[in-house]
């Protein structure tokens, strides 16, 4: 195969990892991890520092690490974003993540949770909404009453009426 010309690009994926590439990338993950997980619960640096798969025996030597994480530019970076994103998901957010289920899109998801993504995004459109059109004048009791297949009660009779 002839050499590519001085400044063309190779895609990450033709590009060969080596060992320090390989570990780099493989630290950057872990970092992210890290910092996702004490986004998450920061009265639990520890617990992050596990889940995100560091591992140490001593845990002076553990916390040691985790003040240097803390302190690392890619982990800054993920927790100053998180911090930026709303706790609670979005309207559109929720509508996106029900679709991409609904059409399989995430791995590992049942037909039941596609199935019941499918009804979720229904509802929040209000496709499951019963309207009804009233022209003219009426009665509101009586119309209700009607929706709710509730039969009119028998009119009052007075006492003098016997």
């Amino acid at each position: 195969m002839p050499p590519k010309p001085k400044g063309t690009f190779t895609p990450p994926a033709d590009r060969k990892l080596g060992a320090g590439k390989a570990m780099e990338a493989e630290s950057h993950a872990r970092k992210v991890m890290f910092a996702t997980f004490y986004s998450a619960n920061p009265q639990s640096a520890m617990e992050a520092y596990h889940a995100a798969g560091y591992t140490s025996v001593n845990p002076s030597t553990a916390r040691a690490a985790i003040g240097r994480l803390l302190k690392d530019e890619v982990v800054l970076h993920v927790i100053h974003n998180q911090a930026l994103q709303p706790a609670i998901a979005t309207r559109e957010e929720r509508q996106m993540w029900w679709t991409k289920l609904m059409r399989g899109q995430v791995p590992g998801a049942t037909v039941a949770e596609a199935l019941r993504a499918s009804e979720l995004l229904g509802k929040s459109q209000g496709d499951f909404v019963q309207r009804v059109e009233i022209t003219g004048r009426a009665d509101m009791l009586q119309t209700v009453r009607g929706l709710l297949g509730i039969k009119d009660p028998p009119p009052a009779q007075s006492p003098g009426n016997n």
